[in-house]
């Protein structure tokens, strides 16, 4: 391997750790205690934003995932072994399998109030509508983040608008 390749890939390396960072910055500013995450898109983004957000912690963070996870078309997450890569010391791991608004309602029927949400990409433009709505009752503060993809496979996370944000129901 040359020295230009080498040097291309510790820059692809650097870059990707900052975008996995650049998440939990975002949480770490709105002071989010309790995460929930609809889909699982990057166990490693995950893992390092949960130890960024326990380090700047006053107590443990609680994370709520939900993800269809065995059901998966394409590259199914087993359950067990997930759970076991996010567990870490001061982190409350809640994994929810199953449909996106069938597990939000099992949240909002357990009364989970959560601080922020992330959105991945693996949720469809088209079901988000429903998803936004059925996070009207769960969110405490408003800190919602979607995941966005490119044509290069690069992620940004990008914080939804107060218009697309869910409008608080009384319980």
């Amino acid at each position: 391997m040359g020295i230009g390749s080498w040097l291309r890939r510790w820059w692809q390396g650097v870059a990707s750790r900052g975008r996995k960072a650049q998440l939990a910055r975002q949480l770490k500013r709105a002071g989010v205690q309790h995460l929930l995450e609809l889909g699982l898109s990057d166990l490693e983004r995950t893992q390092t934003t949960l130890r960024q957000l326990v380090r700047a912690a006053p107590g443990p963070i609680r994370y709520t995932a939900v993800d269809t996870f065995e059901l998966r078309k394409g590259e199914p997450l087993p359950l067990r072994a997930a759970y076991a890569r996010l567990k870490q010391p001061g982190v409350q791991v809640h994994l929810v399998p199953g449909p996106w608004l069938a597990a939000l309602r099992r949240l909002q029927l357990s009364g989970v109030q959560v601080d922020g949400v992330v959105i991945s990409h693996l949720v469809a433009e088209e079901e988000l509508p429903d998803v936004l709505a059925a996070l009207g009752p769960i969110l405490r503060q408003e800190a919602l983040w979607r995941e966005q993809r490119d044509e290069q496979g690069g992620v940004q996370f990008v914080r939804l608008a107060p218009a697309a944000r869910p409008a608080r129901q009384a319980a």
